[in-house]
């Protein structure tokens, strides 16, 4: 719609009739000279799919207006179902001046590229029209796809024959979700049927590596316009054929053969009575201790909790003795306060007195307050730690560009060599087809890590079974997010992506399809940097290690 604040006239209408001219080859009803427009459907009734109808050379000229009315079979029906495209007003526009206005321009859709027009010039919509041309070559048609393989339960066939032979036999229907999803959107669009066929041995002798890229392949060869699967949207296979709008994202992960754990010492045990604070909160702790002992050495007086204290400085300055021995008295004492002070911290006690002094009554009150937080985080958190682990995995390759660096050779899907070449240019990559053969490299020492879908591996029973039984985890971020549609070729590409687009908005998605597919998890992927013990097990003597240690130690130091 044109913004009223602009100069429409800034994008004007042109006559086309200038330009079409020389291209007249047919005569209108009414006489005018005009262009054939080739492979014109008028309705589904019609038997010649090839029709055409003569469009006169002054189509879209001057003026704007709704030109299909005067010249479009479709607009003038006699079932009286017209398109909404006939009811909008468009004209052909001077493509040199509509570039410096605000104005949407297309080129022509019915006579090439030396012709552009515009709705918005002539405050009209095109999205009726840009949907009816997208989706016309759909109409009625009898559709053919290309499976690139029998994946269950992506893909597959129900016979007592072998794999292979079945994969080539059309008379056995293909069942699975992703024939599901195509189907489900076929029905939404204006298609008549869709069959289902088998890639050819030629292409499978092109492409050997990729049973995806041969049918790939044979969609731009023209041998069927579409095939159904999960395809990687690669350089390659864009360089064969187009490519629908993307139908989901795929994920891939590095996995790697899960490492094992450092054995937990009797050190790590004894450090567990430290874990529920960390080291910055420890020492300021102690800071506030020997703080809290100075200045109660300072406050103290004769009938105070700290006489004793008192007492003892008082004669200590009385006496006539050296000063090292005065300094070794007054250390002494030091000692004393400090470990009376951490005595009454660790009991959660502050020592209380109606005698002590102002300004003792003040430090002790501070202290009781930040100790009975203290002891009471402390307290929630120390059980957690004491019963668990705190076993570390070995130094492992962490995400792929450790494991570049430590040069591991790392097997890639044979589909995205370009992709994964571009990007990682220093990395030893071995590429393999298909997951077994992924696998079956893995295990013979080609490669000590696998690139791969988790979509792909969670999706599939055997994978996972594959997967698992080797300790394979992911680690890391995704390597790679690669986007997934279907081979088509150019003439549907914009009908059928816009019915997948269609579907989706009514809920009807691939990845509803996969997660609904989908077996259970036969384990888990993702890396632990912890072995957790069962929380209803007990604590041992190697829980409270330090806590012992510390009493045995203390008491030695009581009995000299």
């Amino acid at each position: 719609m044109a913004d009223p604040g602009f100069n429409t006239g800034s994008c004007p209408c042109i006559n086309s009739s200038v330009i079409l001219y020389d291209r007249k080859n047919c005569e209108t009803e009414n006489g005018t000279p005009g262009v054939w427009v080739d492979n014109f459907k008028k309705s589904e009734n019609w038997t010649d799919v090839n029709s055409r109808a003569c469009y006169p050379i002054t189509f879209g000229s001057d003026k704007c207006d709704t030109h299909d009315m005067q010249a479009d079979p479709r607009c003038s029906s006699s079932e009286g179902n017209i398109p909404g495209y006939c009811m909008e007003s468009f004209c052909y526009v001077d493509k040199k001046k509509c570039k410096l206005s605000p104005e949407f321009f297309f080129p022509s859709d019915l006579f090439g590229s030396r012709l552009y027009y515009s709705y918005s010039k002539c405050n009209s919509t095109v999205d009726d029209w840009k949907v009816f041309f997208s989706t016309n070559a759909l109409e009625n048609l009898n559709l053919e796809a290309i499976i690139p393989e029998i994946l269950d339960p992506y893909r597959y066939k129900i016979s007592g024959s072998d794999e292979l032979s079945d994969y080539y036999d059309d008379s056995i229907p293909w069942r699975g979700w992703q024939i599901d999803y195509f189907n489900t959107v076929a029905e939404t669009s204006n298609i008549k049927t869709v069959t289902y066929t088998h890639r050819s041995k030629g292409s499978d002798k092109q492409f050997p590596n990729s049973k995806w890229t041969s049918a790939a392949y044979d969609v731009g060869a023209g041998i069927s316009c579409i095939a159904v699967s999960n395809f990687w949207i690669t350089t390659e296979r864009l360089n064969m054929t187009m490519m629908t709008v993307p139908i989901t994202i795929e994920k891939l992960h590095l996995f790697i053969r899960k490492p094992g754990f450092k054995p937990e010492t009797y050190f790590d045990n004894l450090l567990k009575v430290f874990k529920p604070f960390d080291s910055k909160l420890w020492y300021f702790i102690l800071f506030l201790i020997v703080l809290i002992s100075i200045l109660g050495i300072f406050f103290a007086n004769e009938r105070g909790s700290e006489q004793i204290i008192w007492r003892k400085i008082q004669r200590l300055k009385k006496e006539k003795v050296s000063t090292l021995h005065r300094c070794w008295m007054f250390l002494k004492i030091a000692v004393n306060v400090l470990l009376h002070t951490l005595i009454n911290v660790m009991s959660s006690s502050m020592p209380s007195n109606l005698h002590n002094s102002f300004a003792q009554k003040f430090l002790n009150a501070g202290s009781a307050f930040f100790v009975l937080i203290m002891i009471s985080a402390y307290t929630a958190n120390l059980a957690a730690f004491l019963t668990s682990s705190i076993s570390k995995r070995m130094n492992y390759v962490k995400d792929m560009d450790s494991a570049i660096s430590r040069g591991y050779r790392i097997c890639v899907p044979s589909a995205l060599e370009s992709e994964f070449r571009g990007i990682f240019s220093n990395a030893n990559f071995v590429f393999r087809d298909g997951s077994k053969k992924l696998v079956q490299a893995f295990d013979d020492g080609d490669c000590e890590g696998i690139i791969y879908s988790l979509p792909d591996l969670l999706g599939i029973d055997e994978t996972m079974e594959l997967f698992c039984d080797r300790n394979l985890i992911m680690v890391g971020n995704p390597v790679l997010e690669i986007p997934v549609g279907f081979p088509v070729c150019s003439e549907l590409a914009a009908g059928i992506s816009y019915w997948i687009s269609e579907a989706k908005k009514q809920g009807i998605s691939y990845e509803s399809y996969d997660e609904k597919a989908r077996p259970p998890k036969v384990c888990n992927f993702e890396i632990s940097n912890k072995l957790e013990r069962n929380e209803m097990d007990g604590l041992t003597i190697n829980d409270l290690a330090l806590p012992i240690l510390v009493v045995i130690i203390f008491a030695i130091l009581a009995i000299f």
